[in-house]
């Protein structure tokens, strides 16, 4: 996996109805296993975070929410 945070002020949806502001700093990870354990090879905000910011606790843990890779600075790799 890799982790970096946001360089800029952007959005985040689980769905077009539903927008949240996703702060400059904010980490993220590229990598996380999805439902079937594979690889989700996407920038995406942490289970905890995405709760954190949109308030929706049941699509935090069930969904992803992507963040644009021209959005993320400060990569770093697992060990």
């Amino acid at each position: 996996m890799k982790y970096g945070v946001t360089n800029k002020y952007t959005t985040g949806h689980f769905t077009l109805r539903d927008g949240f502001e996703i702060p400059e700093g904010t980490p993220v990870v590229w990598g996380e296993s999805n439902c079937k354990g594979e690889l989700f090879p996407y920038w995406t905000l942490p289970v905890e975070i995405a709760m954190q910011l949109s308030g929706n606790r049941h699509d935090s843990m069930h969904r992803f929410v992507v963040v644009h890779p021209d959005h993320v600075t400060g990569v770093k790799e697992s060990v």
